[in-house]
């Protein structure tokens, strides 16, 4: 958009379409979001998801990565927000994580957890999350680990 077109409601507007859909949300992590997403973390169907052992963590493990991803200072270190539904219910996490600054690039990402599964959110959540690290933090590369 070139600044000729650049007003208040433009910038509203662009704030508005990074975090908010017609479905979900992202916002930051809260405290109460906390043994949520643990519990999630550590559900044995999700954990098959996340790496190659089925092991639950220490809820404190979890926690403080979640925490860790969820900083938020800039693009010094990434990006984690919550995902929510429109009436703030927690329905998952996502990230972008691992930010290497000289590469311009980072990891995603994404949990949706509990009967949220299978609703399309992941999809929606995915393009928000690709959409503000390439337009917010200028990132050129976003990679995906993918456990089969």
């Amino acid at each position: 958009m070139g600044s000729d077109n650049w007003n208040t409601e433009n910038a509203q507007d662009y704030g508005i379409n990074l975090l908010i859909s017609d479905t979900i949300r992202l916002r930051e992590l809260q405290d109460d979001d906390l043994p949520i997403l643990t519990q999630w973390w550590n559900s044995p169907e999700f954990m098959a998801l996340q790496g190659n052992i089925v092991l639950p963590h220490p809820g404190i493990e979890a926690a403080s990565l979640f925490k860790s991803w969820s900083l938020n200072r800039g693009t010094k270190d990434g990006v984690g927000l919550s995902v929510t539904l429109p009436d703030d219910t927690l329905i998952g996490h996502t990230a972008l994580y691992n930010f290497n600054a000289p590469a311009r690039s980072a990891e995603l990402m994404l949990m949706i957890g509990g009967s949220n599964v299978g609703q399309g959110y992941g999809t929606v959540a995915t393009k928000m999350i690709v959409d503000f690290g390439f337009r917010e933090m200028g990132l050129n590369r976003i990679g995906l680990g993918i456990w089969a």
